[in-house]
């Protein structure tokens, strides 16, 4: 019976960070009722087809944060969304997080293994895209709860 979801599922791969997608629509080019295919995504992946395709959204959103190349309402942008702030709660809701959060604890996961590879506070600070030393002092601080000077200098 999963098989019969196979078309809305193409569909949302190849459309759902450039188009909004109808639950409707999906019912149409699967052969069955908008209830039916609910209750097939529902039994499938736990959850109706337009939670899917949100999740697909921030999870494409989370992927690009990882990398901290993008500016968070570039990434807006990039995973289907007009409005930044809408994002930004959609992102909060389904990650637990803000995607301000999440980018600043991926870059300081990031900084502690530079710092171990060697690399100075400071270098490390402007590698990560930190316009303020003392901002990602701070960050450091809070995450870890040492400066990533003490953090360097433990390694010693």
């Amino acid at each position: 019976k999963f098989r019969l979801i196979k078309p809305a599922l193409e569909i949302i791969r190849s459309d759902f960070l450039s188009r909004e997608i109808h639950t409707g629509e999906l019912a149409r080019v699967s052969g069955v009722s908008e209830t039916y295919i609910k209750r097939l995504f529902c039994e499938r992946f736990g959850m109706p087809p337009k939670r899917y395709i949100i999740q697909m959204k921030i999870n494409h959103a989370a992927e690009l944060l990882r990398f901290g190349e993008y500016k968070i309402s570039d990434v807006a942008l990039m995973s289907g969304y007009s409005d930044v702030y809408f994002f930004s709660r959609q992102f909060k809701k389904y990650m637990g997080i803000t995607p301000n959060d999440y980018l600043n604890l991926k870059r300081i996961t990031k900084a502690r293994a530079l710092l171990d590879e060697g690399l100075s506070v400071t270098d490390t600070s402007v590698q990560l895209g930190y316009s303020s030393c003392s901002y990602f002092i701070r960050l450091f601080k809070e995450q870890y709860g040492m400066t990533p000077y003490k953090y360097k200098n433990r390694l010693s």
